[in-house]
């Protein structure tokens, strides 16, 4: 089997047809597979571009700004209907692009053919110990400024 993770959940895949045990998604290598010939693409995560993300909508649905603004807002939200594979695929390719995460479902049956993994999706970065090193630095240095300047004062 070429896919060893479940693109849906990330999860081992343990069957040889492709299809995860945890959520039911068919995972092949690169793409999505369904029964129909007819997709929906969903917005499932904006990640932490959503100004990106915005843009994209705005050039791939035709949406005006404050449509694109409210689909961000209310994602999970569908963004296009029965579309064909290839207009899914390249929509899917977009939004990956700017760190969203997307679905797509086969429009026949509803079922899931294709999900964005979750550590695909950008999300906000957490300072570390670096972060508050900086800080100490940056307090250290105010203080020695401030002792200069005093001891500048003193000695005129």
């Amino acid at each position: 089997m070429a896919v060893e993770k479940c693109a849906g959940c990330g999860a081992p895949l343990t069957t040889d047809d492709g299809v995860c045990e945890f959520c039911g998604a068919k995972n092949t290598p690169g793409s999505f597979e369904g029964k129909g010939d007819y997709f929906d693409v969903i917005l499932a995560q904006v990640g932490t571009k959503k100004i990106n993300v915005i843009k994209v909508i705005r050039e791939t649905v035709e949406n005006d700004l404050r449509k694109a603004k409210e689909l961000t807002d209310n994602a999970p939200e569908t963004l296009k209907r029965s579309i064909r594979k290839a207009d899914a695929e390249e929509l899917k390719k977009k939004f990956e692009e700017v760190g969203a995460g997307i679905e797509i479902k086969d429009s026949n049956n509803g079922s899931i053919v294709y999900k964005t993994p979750e550590n695909a999706v950008a999300k906000e970065e957490k300072p570390g110990k670096s972060g508050s090193g900086c800080l100490v630095l940056l307090i250290v240095a105010a203080v020695a400024f401030i002792t200069y300047i005093i001891n500048l004062g003193n000695s005129a």
